[in-house]
């Protein structure tokens, strides 16, 4: 009975330690800008890389083709806050927070509606600003965590450089705190395997906001379908898109060239859909300015220059 009691004890003498080793291998990393900390264990990496220690490790990059002074203009450039590199498993962790155009529309995802989520979500597969960035996502739905996490978009992708392929990835992605914030698994060499996002989903437990900010008053949404033409043949057209729901969209045209100007108006429908048709009075060089204005939001307004030229 004796010898069971000290085996039992020994037992958990040796959980004790174990735990004990991992919490002291784990280490948090904290951004104030974003408001947010990630917890990770050192070990599971040969590498970690931040904006703050990139000259304790110049070996490392010197050893892998890049310059202190040149990592720095990179991470700087993409708002890269982390890098964890896995050799062993041959994929890089890569944790940035960027202000974006994104970010200052929605501030928070969580705070907007359906479908201003759903036009987030669609941006990545259907749209083209993230294909002009090299971007080709195949997956794109969106997870709601729970807790202080709240719904972060879940992504796979494939990006190119050149026509090539430079890495294949999975992502975790919100806008939080003014924030475009991405979790994102690379891999190069090869393709993605089911361990990796599950290596990535794993890191979502270490993963937090040490502030949720309240959001301010954004500038309300105007973006368009059909732009007005930088030149054109025809003395009138039409400007289509979609601002907030009612909102008043307005549209100053200004002769360059003479004393005329014209103010034309629409009022965007409930889905936030406009159209409004403008029509030139004459010739000439014109600014036109689209503005949108709704409630509880700070007016946006977008400048084109239109040159009129009748046959």
């Amino acid at each position: 009975m004796k010898n069971k009691k000290w085996t039992l004890i020994l037992l958990l003498s040796a959980v004790l330690m174990t735990l004990s080793a991992s919490s002291a291998l784990a280490q948090t990393y904290t951004f104030n800008g974003p408001q947010i900390s990630l917890n990770l264990i050192d070990t599971d990496y040969t590498v970690i890389l931040t904006r703050d220690n990139l000259a304790a490790n110049e070996d490392w990059l010197l050893a892998n083709g890049y310059t202190v002074d040149g990592m720095a203009s990179i991470y700087d450039a993409n708002g890269i806050l982390l890098e964890a590199v896995d050799s062993a498993s041959d994929r890089t962790l890569v944790l940035s927070a960027q202000v974006t155009v994104d970010s200052e529309m929605y501030f928070d995802v969580n705070l907007q509606d359906n479908d201003m989520r759903k036009e987030f979500r669609t941006s990545h597969t259907n749209g083209t600003a993230y294909s002009l960035l090299g971007y080709s996502y195949s997956h794109a739905s969106w997870q709601n965590y729970g807790g202080s996490l709240l719904r972060f978009l879940c992504t796979e992708y494939t990006f190119r450089e050149n026509g090539q392929v430079e890495h294949y990835g999975f992502q975790r992605r919100t806008i939080r705190n003014g924030y475009t914030i991405t979790l994102d698994m690379q891999v190069r060499n090869r393709t993605l395997k089911n361990s990796d996002e599950k290596a990535l989903e794993s890191l979502m437990s270490g993963f937090q906001f040490t502030q949720v900010l309240s959001m301010p008053k954004l500038p309300v949404r105007l973006s368009f379908t059909s732009e007005p033409p930088a030149t054109t043949a025809k003395d009138t057209f039409t400007i289509k898109g979609a601002s907030a729901r009612k909102a008043a969209v307005t549209v100053n045209v200004l002769s360059l060239t003479s004393a005329s100007s014209n103010v034309f108006t629409a009022t965007a429908n409930s889905s936030g859909d406009f159209s409004v048709k403008v029509t030139l009075p004459e010739p000439g060089v014109y600014s036109v300015v689209v503005s949108a204005e709704a409630e509880d939001a700070l007016r946006t307004q977008i400048s084109y220059s239109v040159s009129y030229q009748s046959k």
